[in-house]
């Protein structure tokens, strides 16, 4: 089976340090970064491996470089955000969201296909030849953005999530960017119901500053916000209830996640990954620090104010062989929900850990999963 690291996705034309990102939607593969504004598809096999004959493509190509790519949770709004900080919203009927070949993925022609390539990590965005340049199908085959958000925004995109409530017929879509107030929601459902919401609010929290990454809740009721003031934000925004209660600041963190300010501008590969992420069941958030993994847990229920009022737990990452730590860049958390957390340090290590109910945590050898723990990443 060829893997992804001996994939070309051909995401660069030049050479370029800006943030390279993977979406997954369904089993369509979606990969976007760079400095060309290219985003690239490839459909996987119904048990989410690569097939054998993969053919990656290119599907959209843009004026300006793709920062950010987000899906709603049924396919009927797809957000891009790009670099000159405006933000294109496509619609689609539910009919069209639920065929086979969604309609995002299946725009241009190419008339290449992936080269095979050494088995290097970034491979997935490496550039190509000229000769090898994917050449377009005819216009017609172009799908335009239904709107354009008329907002925009004073720097680069840096994150887009789309609310994943099903409960509403609102499309909310949580916005972060790198230049104050840096956090915005926006309900996108239509050009005519554009709204933009707390973002008066943000400006009061984190000032000139702009935010790292936001990260909704798996029930849509929350939002962390990580600044790049390395300060960490929970929003309550309960679409359920009274705007004016709900949608507001519902804590925040007293002393900073991150020491280090983010400079932006995509500078720093290791500041792009310092993003809050959310256990499948919405108690626990792990945010990865410069030298540690931090976890922030919900012993309070709905009472939001109390979120961060427990003392931080740190676990310190493991690199007994340097005697140092490595920065943390990536954390994932089991989806079967049997306690588990996976960390990846800067070095290329990796750690399993088990969390306990009253937040123990200990370091858990690979071969000690038991088969019915066992999880994809």
């Amino acid at each position: 089976m060829k893997s992804l690291a001996a994939m070309n996705l051909n995401l660069e034309q030049s050479s370029s340090t800006a943030k390279r990102n993977l979406v997954l939607f369904n089993k369509d593969l979606f990969a976007y970064g760079g400095d060309t504004g290219t985003i690239s598809h490839l459909h996987l096999n119904s048990d989410g491996s690569i097939p054998t004959d993969a053919s990656p493509k290119v599907v959209h190509q843009f004026d300006y470089a793709v920062r950010a790519l987000a899906f709603s949770s049924e396919g009927q709004r797809v957000a891009v955000g790009f670099e000159d900080g405006t933000i294109d919203i496509y619609e689609f009927t539910k009919e069209e969201a639920s065929q086979p070949n969604h309609p995002f993925q299946n725009q241009a022609s190419s008339t290449s296909s992936s080269n095979d390539l050494s088995n290097d990590a970034d491979d997935l965005f490496t550039q190509n030849d000229d000769e090898d340049l994917l050449q377009f199908g005819s216009t017609s085959s172009t799908l335009s953005p239904s709107f354009r958000l008329p907002h925009r925004f004073e720097s680069s995109i840096r994150s887009l999530q789309f609310c994943p409530s099903p409960e509403t017929d609102r499309y909310y879509l949580a916005i972060g960017t790198e230049s104050s107030p840096g956090f915005a929601v926006a309900d996108v459902t239509t050009l005519s119901a554009f709204e933009k919401l707390l973002d008066e609010e943000a400006t009061s929290v984190y000032k000139q500053n702009g935010v790292r990454n936001v990260a909704y809740s798996p029930d849509g009721n929350h939002i962390v916000t990580l600044g790049c003031d390395g300060f960490l934000c929970l929003w309550n925004v309960n679409v359920k209830g009274d705007r004016e209660l709900d949608w507001e600041l519902g804590s925040k963190d007293k002393c900073k996640v991150i020491q280090k300010h983010d400079t932006g501008d995509f500078a720093d590969a290791l500041d792009k990954s310092m993003a809050p992420v959310w256990c499948p069941n919405g108690d626990i958030i792990a945010i990865p620090g410069e030298t540690d993994l931090q976890l922030r847990r919900n012993a309070n229920g709905d009472d939001v104010e109390n979120w961060f009022a427990q003392e931080r737990l740190v676990l310190k990452s493991m690199d007994k062989t340097q005697n140092k730590n490595e920065q943390i860049v990536a954390i994932a958390f089991d989806p079967l929900e049997k306690g588990y957390v996976i960390t990846s340090s800067e070095n290329g290590s990796v750690g399993l850990w088990r969390l306990r109910q009253n937040m123990e945590v200990s370091c858990v050898p690979f071969e000690e999963i038991v088969p019915d723990c066992v999880f994809v990443l």
